[in-house]
């Protein structure tokens, strides 16, 4: 954790290789820092490039990261 108290968590995370991720919170804020590669959420894949930003929501169940990237995720 890069910063966590009772209303806000921010980790950083360097994936190479396949994570499968499940969300501590209803959602998540993430930004791609550097590298590439894809996210699969409930079967539907989406490319990751260094600046990509998203939220994972409460309806995204499944999430599996592959490829060799820095990950900044924070929730509340």
């Amino acid at each position: 954790h890069i910063v966590s108290n009772d209303f806000f968590t921010l980790v950083k995370w360097e994936i190479s290789g396949t994570l499968n991720y499940m969300k501590p919170r209803e959602f998540c804020l993430v930004t791609v820092l550097e590298g590439e590669g894809q996210m699969i959420v409930d079967g539907e894949i989406f490319k990751l490039t260094t600046g990509t930003n998203f939220i994972l929501t409460s309806e995204d169940l499944d999430s599996v990261f592959e490829g060799d990237f820095t990950l900044m995720i924070s929730y509340v």
